[in-house]
């Protein structure tokens, strides 16, 4: 891969990992786009190597961030991370069958309907008050965390996303955690390697650029963890409000690549 290309891989991982640290999410919703429609990757390969950087702990440091702010759920991180690991294999193994032109509707209907939900959210569920990790059983947590975990996993293996964009609302939506803590413990998720299992048929089937995956992990790295500190002084509004925009607006524009 030439030097240039490194550049723009990192440039890439760098934009995803703005938004993980401020979003609280994979970041795959800056790479598919910018790998398919800016330089022409297949949907398959752009999915695939998304899944590549996920497979690599670089959300450790951002992670981290949220972890000293008290602001993670590790138990319910881990239960998390078995469902997306046993669910994410499976249905990328089946992917591998669909057009490229299919998983391209796929992924921005999929992305149009989470950022409508994120924008909507608050004033559905706004008489909900937010609840602290310590008030759930941990037998709750065991159940709700492998339910969330199976979900994201079949979305992460069907999207290529990293599967912030889907733990965070399953989070929030399931366990009335703050988006914040939701935000915390998706990064500490994640920050486990439990995407290779989704990115491993994808890899089998040639739809990985190993190079551009690492040059955009490196990208990623660096951003994700600057960003994340400055997430903690934001209002959980805003930070749903600026996610939910920037999916939405992506997802819209996919229909019409």
């Amino acid at each position: 891969m030439a030097l240039y290309e490194w550049g723009i891989g990192i440039l890439i991982g760098a934009a995803a990992g703005f938004l993980s640290g401020l979003a609280g999410v994979g970041g795959g919703i800056v790479m598919i786009p910018l790998l398919s429609y800016v330089l022409g990757y297949p949907h398959h390969t752009a999915q695939g190597t998304a899944l590549l950087v996920f497979s690599i702990p670089v959300l450790a440091g951002s992670a981290y961030t949220y972890y000293k702010n008290r602001r993670v759920d590790l138990f319910l991180a881990v239960f998390i991370a078995v469902g997306v690991l046993l669910s994410g294999y499976l249905i990328a193994t089946q992917v591998q069958k669909l057009r490229s032109e299919t998983l391209t509707r796929i992924f921005s209907g999929f992305l149009v309907l989470i950022g409508l939900y994120l924008l909507l959210r608050e004033r559905l569920f706004s008489a909900v008050a937010a609840v602290t990790p310590d008030s759930i059983p941990r037998v709750q947590k065991v159940l709700r965390g492998l339910l969330i975990g199976f979900i994201s996993g079949t979305l992460s293996g069907l999207t290529g996303v990293g599967g912030g964009i889907i733990i965070v609302p399953l989070i929030r939506f399931i366990l009335r955690y703050d988006q914040h803590v939701a935000q915390g413990t998706s990064l500490a998720t994640l920050s486990i390697p439990v995407l290779i299992g989704a990115m491993l048929p994808y890899y089998r089937s040639g739809h990985v650029n190993v190079l551009m995956g690492l040059a955009m992990a490196v990208g990623l790295l660096i951003a994700s963890t600057l960003t994340a500190r400055w997430a903690q002084r934001l209002r959980s509004r805003t930070l749903e409000t600026v996610f939910g925009t920037l999916v939405l607006a992506i997802g819209i524009l996919g229909f019409f690549k």
